[in-house]
């Protein structure tokens, strides 16, 4: 009687070994491919020139963080800047997912800086005369800080640190494919394009 329980205790630990192995190999098969580390992306990505006083996008990631800009220039090649801003975020890369048909990497982005800066005498004179942003101390060719300020005379309202965005990446040679970072969540679609440097 005692060796049939032996038997029974025995059968039925090594039935829980095997049961619990064939589990745990299941669950890793199915786990989501871990995503890339921001460096994958690093570079600066330039949008199409969209003309003369027309904002143009720029993004440029470096490792954990990335830069989302506009820039606006006097002339339709783009060559000559007026002004621009920036909205700069610690980012990590969370999961991959398919969107359009391409595999994306969902970016989590936290906001951490805002500034603008312009680039000719006659914008940084008015800047300054208007107190652009509550400031009078604008600086040509230098970026200021204007976080979380509402400057209503640009009717630009800038964010605050510490404000969690979202954003979708991919890459394919020097194509950088994105949806812009938004607080809305992550987005259904890849609707901007830009062109490595």
């Amino acid at each position: 009687m005692k060796n049939i329980l032996q038997i029974i205790l025995i059968t039925f630990f090594n039935f829980a070994i095997s049961w619990c192995s064939k589990k745990e190999e299941s669950t890793t098969a199915g786990a989501a491919a871990p995503a890339p580390a921001i460096s994958t992306f690093n570079g600066t990505f330039n949008g199409t020139c969209a003309g003369a006083n027309s904002k143009t996008d720029v993004m440029v990631i470096t490792d954990t963080t990335a830069t989302e800009g506009e820039i606006v220039y006097s002339d339709s090649g783009c060559s000559t800047k007026v002004w621009g801003h920036s909205y700069n975020y610690s980012v990590v890369s969370t999961v991959i997912a398919t969107v359009d048909g391409k595999s994306v990497s969902k970016i989590e982005g936290t906001t951490t800086t805002s500034s603008r800066t312009l680039y000719t005498d006659a914008y940084v004179t008015s800047a300054n005369e208007g107190s652009w942003c509550g400031k009078s101390d604008w600086v040509k060719n230098t970026a200021q800080n204007v976080t979380g300020l509402t400057c209503s005379s640009l009717s630009e309202t800038y964010p605050a640190a510490g404000v969690k965005k979202y954003d979708i990446w991919h890459l394919t040679g020097n194509t950088f494919l994105h949806s812009g970072f938004s607080s809305d969540g992550y987005a259904t679609s890849l609707d901007y394009t830009k062109t490595k440097e």
